[in-house]
Protein backbone atom coordinates (compact mmCIF):
# COMPACT_ATOMS: atom_id res chain seq x y z
CA UNK A 1 0.00 0.00 0.00
CA UNK A 2 1.30 3.74 -0.13
CA UNK A 3 2.57 5.60 2.41
CA UNK A 4 0.63 8.25 4.88
CA UNK A 5 1.72 10.99 2.94
CA UNK A 6 2.79 11.66 -1.21
CA UNK A 7 5.76 13.77 -1.88
CA UNK A 8 4.53 16.73 -1.27
CA UNK A 9 3.66 15.92 2.66
CA UNK A 10 -0.26 15.80 1.39
CA UNK A 11 -2.25 13.08 3.30
CA UNK A 12 -3.30 9.96 1.87
CA UNK A 13 -6.47 8.44 2.89
CA UNK A 14 -9.93 6.95 2.37
CA UNK A 15 -12.70 9.47 3.20
CA UNK A 16 -16.15 7.69 4.56
CA UNK A 17 -19.53 9.39 5.01
CA UNK A 18 -20.82 7.51 8.11
CA UNK A 19 -21.89 3.90 7.86
CA UNK A 20 -20.49 3.43 4.63
CA UNK A 21 -17.92 1.17 4.30
CA UNK A 22 -15.64 -0.76 1.20
CA UNK A 23 -14.18 1.13 -1.80
CA UNK A 24 -17.37 2.00 -3.45
CA UNK A 25 -18.57 3.96 -0.53
CA UNK A 26 -16.00 5.80 -0.03
CA UNK A 27 -15.66 9.58 -1.18
CA UNK A 28 -12.75 9.57 -3.16
CA UNK A 29 -14.38 6.74 -5.39
CA UNK A 30 -17.45 8.89 -5.63
CA UNK A 31 -15.19 11.46 -6.71
CA UNK A 32 -13.42 9.40 -9.38
CA UNK A 33 -16.66 7.95 -10.57
CA UNK A 34 -18.16 10.98 -11.56
CA UNK A 35 -15.40 12.20 -13.27
CA UNK A 36 -14.32 15.39 -10.52
CA UNK A 37 -11.12 13.64 -9.53
CA UNK A 38 -8.75 11.07 -11.47
CA UNK A 39 -6.76 7.55 -9.53
CA UNK A 40 -3.28 8.07 -9.33
CA UNK A 41 -1.03 5.97 -7.88
CA UNK A 42 2.04 7.79 -5.16
CA UNK A 43 4.26 4.90 -5.36
CA UNK A 44 2.94 1.37 -4.53
CA UNK A 45 -0.80 0.67 -6.03
CA UNK A 46 -3.25 1.32 -3.06
CA UNK A 47 -5.62 -1.33 -1.64
CA UNK A 48 -8.49 -0.58 -3.71
CA UNK A 49 -6.41 0.41 -6.80
CA UNK A 50 -8.87 -2.16 -9.28
CA UNK A 51 -12.47 -0.10 -8.06
CA UNK A 52 -10.84 3.03 -8.50
CA UNK A 53 -9.77 2.02 -12.12
CA UNK A 54 -12.92 0.54 -13.26
CA UNK A 55 -14.90 3.78 -11.76
CA UNK A 56 -12.90 6.04 -13.90
CA UNK A 57 -13.24 4.05 -17.09
CA UNK A 58 -17.10 4.09 -16.41
CA UNK A 59 -16.58 7.94 -16.04
CA UNK A 60 -14.27 8.02 -19.21
CA UNK A 61 -16.79 6.31 -20.72
CA UNK A 62 -19.65 8.51 -20.13
CA UNK A 63 -18.08 11.83 -20.70
CA UNK A 64 -18.30 12.74 -16.65
CA UNK A 65 -16.54 15.83 -14.95
CA UNK A 66 -12.56 15.10 -16.18
CA UNK A 67 -13.15 13.81 -19.30
CA UNK A 68 -15.54 15.85 -21.08
CA UNK A 69 -16.13 19.01 -22.30
CA UNK A 70 -13.77 21.29 -22.12
CA UNK A 71 -10.62 19.47 -20.83
CA UNK A 72 -11.11 15.95 -22.00
CA UNK A 73 -9.18 14.20 -19.76
CA UNK A 74 -6.29 16.75 -20.85
CA UNK A 75 -6.22 18.99 -17.91
CA UNK A 76 -2.57 20.38 -18.84
CA UNK A 77 -4.28 24.01 -19.19
CA UNK A 78 -5.90 24.13 -16.19
CA UNK A 79 -3.24 23.39 -14.69
CA UNK A 80 -0.97 26.03 -16.76
CA UNK A 81 -3.79 28.78 -15.71
CA UNK A 82 -3.96 27.85 -12.20
CA UNK A 83 0.00 28.00 -11.54
CA UNK A 84 -0.19 31.08 -14.18
CA UNK A 85 -3.13 32.67 -11.84
CA UNK A 86 -0.57 31.77 -8.73
CA UNK A 87 1.83 33.60 -10.05
CA UNK A 88 -0.12 36.56 -10.66
CA UNK A 89 -2.11 36.28 -7.16
CA UNK A 90 -3.34 39.85 -6.04
CA UNK A 91 -2.10 41.76 -9.40
CA UNK A 92 -5.04 44.16 -10.50
CA UNK A 93 -7.15 43.01 -7.25
CA UNK A 94 -9.45 45.68 -5.30
CA UNK A 95 -9.63 43.75 -2.23
CA UNK A 96 -13.30 41.82 -3.02
CA UNK A 97 -12.94 38.44 -3.12
CA UNK A 98 -13.01 35.61 -5.70
CA UNK A 99 -16.55 34.69 -4.62
CA UNK A 100 -17.64 38.66 -5.21
CA UNK A 101 -16.08 38.24 -8.68
CA UNK A 102 -17.80 35.26 -9.66
CA UNK A 103 -20.92 35.48 -12.38
CA UNK A 104 -22.50 32.56 -10.48
CA UNK A 105 -22.73 33.74 -7.09
CA UNK A 106 -26.11 34.20 -5.42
Amino acid sequence: TQDARDRYGRLLAYVYPEGAGGPAGSVNHDLVRTGHAAAYVFRDPFRHLDAFRRAQAEALRAGRGLWGPPCFGDTRGARREAADGAAHKGAGRTGTSRRENRSDSP
